[in-house]
C-alpha cells in the first residue's frame, strides 16, 4: 500500500468517526499519532471520544454503558500490548 493510500484510508476512517488504536512502545509517540490524527480533518471537528494516552489503570473509559456501543467512535494511544487482545 502506498503512503498516499495509507493517509487517504486513515483520513476516511477518522472523518467518518470510527476507532482507530494506536500502539506504540513509547507513549509521546502515541498520543503524537492520535492527535495527528484528529489533525487531518481540520477544520472538521472530530465528533468522537479520544484518549492521547491511555493505561490500563484509567478510569475515563466508561465500560458501563451499552457494550455493543463501547468501542464506537474512540482513537487511543497505547502502549501495552493488552489491548491488542481486547480490542
Amino acid at each position: 500500500m502506498k503512503k498516499a493510500d495509507l493517509v487517504w484510508r486513515l483520513w476516511e476512517v477518522v472523518l467518518l468517526n470510527q476507532s482507530i488504536l494506536v500502539i506504540s512502545d513509547k507513549p509521546s509517540i502515541s498520543s503524537e499519532v492520535v492527535y495527528l490524527l484528529q489533525s487531518l480533518i481540520f477544520p472538521i471537528q472530530f465528533k468522537g471520544r479520544y484518549f492521547p494516552y491511555f493505561t490500563i489503570f484509567d478510569n475515563d473509559l466508561d465500560c458501563s454503558d451499552d457494550p455493543k456501543n463501547m468501542h464506537h467512535n474512540l482513537l487511543i494511544g497505547v502502549t501495552n500490548p493488552i489491548f491488542l487482545k481486547v480490542a
